[in-house]
């Protein structure tokens, strides 16, 4: 797998990438992997956070937040909906 992002790192945008992780992560979660999928968000979310793109940030923040609601994780989603609401 690690082959594989060094592959789309060198075509695509970090944008891009950032948003290649976003999804890998919802296919994790989706599959019950949720450290996992935690690894591939707080990477995009990173990758945004470097890039300044404020709007796709707060975004993915919320996107998260409604991931983590929806795994049952209430505190996490919570954190997520505050910073993206804060942006």
């Amino acid at each position: 797998m690690k082959r594989h992002w060094r592959f789309f790192r060198k075509l695509g945008t970090e944008a891009q990438v950032a948003g290649y992780l976003y999804t890998v992560a919802a296919v994790y979660g989706s599959c019950g992997q949720y450290n996992k999928a935690g690894e591939y968000f707080d990477e995009a979310l990173a990758i945004c956070r470097k890039l300044g793109k404020d709007a796709e940030f707060a975004a993915y923040l919320n996107n998260v937040g409604s991931v983590y609601d929806s795994w049952a994780q209430h505190e996490k989603a919570i954190k997520s909906y505050e910073k993206a609401l804060a942006i």
